[in-house]
């Protein structure tokens, strides 16, 4: 196995940005897994991935478990830690463990082989839409509304398990509503943020949340 050094050096030389962050990740999550957790990616970066880069984001959030023990295995490889963020210096990796160290029970992690022959651990696209519904419910915000309807564009989007996780997340009201606003989107029309505003309004006046 090649060391840690070497592999990081290998992904940060990659040339395709959503490749060469997803490529890093994996080398932290061979470093996680020393430890018998999973370095997931989640949030934007995930969105990136199974959108093919129609949202794009700088940053990169993983599910990490919190503690020392993470600095001491990201340390030697050159990482920093600033905050609750993981710095690698002279280069643009941007490391946020935003929330639990690891999925929920009903949430699906993919293993999937990247290109460059690393393998990464991505969230499925259908928990990553349904922490978008969670969001666009709580703010209406444009592009929280852009990167879910392009997350239900997904080819590997499992309708069946989006569906479920939105009944169980009582985010079923706010999944119809975005499925609404795609079709307007599809349909050639461009909507403004009041509306979108108003359509989250109305649903946490629903009682979504």
């Amino acid at each position: 196995m090649d060391d840690p050094r070497e592999q990081l050096e290998r992904a940060l030389a990659l040339e395709n940005a959503t490749e060469r962050r997803l490529s890093v990740v994996a080398v932290i999550d061979g470093q996680m897994q020393l430890i018998d957790f999973r370095a997931v990616v989640i949030g934007g970066l995930a969105v990136e991935f199974w959108t093919r880069g129609a949202y794009t984001t700088a940053d990169i959030d993983l599910y990490l478990p919190h503690g020392p023990a993470v600095l001491q295995l990201l340390g030697p490889l050159g990482f920093e830690r600033k905050g609750r963020h993981y710095v690698l210096p002279g280069s643009d990796v941007f490391v946020e463990a935003p929330g639990p160290s690891f999925p929920a029970e009903s949430e699906e992690v993919y293993e999937v082989t990247l290109p460059s022959g690393f393998v990464v651990p991505v969230l499925s696209a259908a928990d990553v839409l349904v922490d978008r519904l969670h969001q666009f419910v709580a703010g209406g915000h444009a592009d929280v509304a852009e990167q879910a309807v392009a997350l239900l564009s997904a080819e590997e989007l499992d309708r069946e398990h989006l569906s479920r996780r939105a009944r169980e997340e009582s985010l079923a009201a706010a999944l119809a509503a975005i499925t609404a606003i795609a079709e307007r989107v599809e349909a050639g029309e461009k909507i403004p943020s009041w509306d979108l505003h108003e359509v989250a309004r109305a649903l946490r006046g629903q009682g979504v949340q």
